[in-house]
């Protein structure tokens, strides 16, 4: 996929655990606002409570685009509220079908 213009490595692994909860797939986040005020945000970018065996590996794939996307625009709008302990950004090969990628 592609986040903040380069090819970033989204693993599909968890998503597919997700979908088998057969659940809502909720994205937060806290912005940070100053002093002790947090700005926190819930999206849902999925509901697998009504499992659609036919498309199931599409509707994992749209919850992750929705997922990147939401993420980059919360690092655009709020880039000093951004860390990730994961290298994700495309510098290695994708280790496989788990990996949602797009090309550089």
């Amino acid at each position: 996929m592609s986040f903040l213009g380069r090819a970033a490595l989204f693993s599909l692994r968890s998503d597919a655990r997700r979908r088998r909860l057969e659940a809502p797939v909720i994205f937060m986040t806290g912005l940070y606002r100053g002093g002790n005020h947090y700005h926190v945000v819930f999206r849902q970018i999925a509901d697998f409570s009504r499992p659609d065996p036919a498309g199931r590996e599409a509707a994992v794939r749209a919850a992750i685009a929705r997922y990147v996307a939401l993420l980059e625009a919360y690092c655009r709008s709020d880039p000093y509220n951004w860390f990730n302990f994961y290298d994700f950004l495309a510098r290695r090969r994708c280790p496989g079908p788990t990996c949602a990628r797009a090309p550089v």
